[in-house]
Parts: C-alpha cells; sequence; structure tokens
C-alpha cells in the first residue's frame, strides 16, 4: 500500500494537493487504496473501492485527445490497460479526470501506481453548453440563410407581378 511507502502526513497531504481523489492501484488497475475529498463520493462509499479495478467504478467516458501510453517503467512487462490521464463518469453526473503515475521502485514485487483525480464536472457541463449554443448558432444561420433566400424569391416574384 502507498501509506507504507510514503509518511502518513505526506500521503493526507498529496490527497489535499490533488483537490479531490488520490487512489492507489496495483498494476492490473486494482485498488488498493482510496481517499476523496469530493462531497460527491461519499466516503462511507469509498471503502467498498479497495478490490474492485477503478474503470469498473469510474467509467471511461472519452479517451480521444488522451495520452495512451501505457503506465509501466521500462523494466516491468505487464503493462495495465489504463492511459497516462483520462476522463471518468461516476455516478452519471460526476466527471473526474484522472492522471496515472507508477511509483515505488523498480525491483519492487508489485509495482503500485498513484492515480490523483479532480472533479471536471463543470469544465464538463459548460463544454456541453457551448457546444449546445454552437448548434443553436449553426441553426439560427441556416434559418436565416432560408429567409434570405425566401424573401429575394418572394421580391422577385412580386417585382414580375407588377
Amino acid at each position: 500500500h502507498l501509506r507504507k511507502i510514503m509518511n502518513q502526513s505526506f500521503y493526507q497531504t498529496a490527497v489535499q494537493l490533488s483537490f479531490g481523489c488520490l487512489v492507489t492501484l496495483d498494476d492490473n488497475g486494482v485498488i488498493v487504496g482510496f481517499d476523496s475529498f469530493i462531497q460527491a463520493i461519499p466516503e462511507d462509499t469509498t471503502a467498498g473501492f479497495t478490490g474492485r479495478k477503478l474503470t469498473d467504478i469510474f467509467i471511461p467516458v472519452d479517451k480521444q485527445g488522451y495520452e495512451q501510453e501505457a503506465l509501466c517503467s521500462q523494466h516491468h512487462t505487464h503493462k495495465p490497460d489504463l492511459p497516462k490521464q483520462m476522463l471518468t463518469r461516476y455516478a452519471d453526473n460526476l466527471y473526474i479526470e484522472w492522471k496515472m503515475t507508477p511509483v515505488g521502485e523498480d525491483d519492487a514485487e508489485t509495482p503500485l501506481i498513484l492515480g490523483s483525480g479532480i472533479d471536471v464536472t463543470d469544465y464538463i457541463e459548460l463544454k456541453q453548453q457551448l457546444h449546445h449554443v454552437d448548434r443553436l448558432a449553426t441553426v439560427g444561420q441556416l434559418a436565416a440563410g432560408i429567409a434570405h433566400d425566401a424573401f429575394v424569391l418572394m421580391a422577385a416574384l412580386f417585382r414580375m407581378r407588377s
């Protein structure tokens, strides 16, 4: 467990500096330790995270634009199926962006991965709203173009009639 490698106060400081979650994973992506300062993740729930794969709890949302390089040192042959950075969803309304880093000695029997997660829900919601506004603007431009063409056609018909 990472707390054995790092002293307790250093670990707590790391959790606080992450402004969100700090997770310790084994080389298979299974949670060994989990701490969170995100209120949307109840503390009594996090106890049940240990022993489960991170991607079973935090569902990857969009891997496009994120580094897909595997997390391991050059000395380890087993590579977990986690990218260095990924966006995940928890409980349908909370988005966490994870940054993963291998920790521990290269000759360690079981290499550990330290993941720092921050709540990016507000950012994702704003991005979705901006996308919606862009779509509305596009529809508005299309409607204005059609109205202009219809007006030109009607003006030509009225001129021909008179």
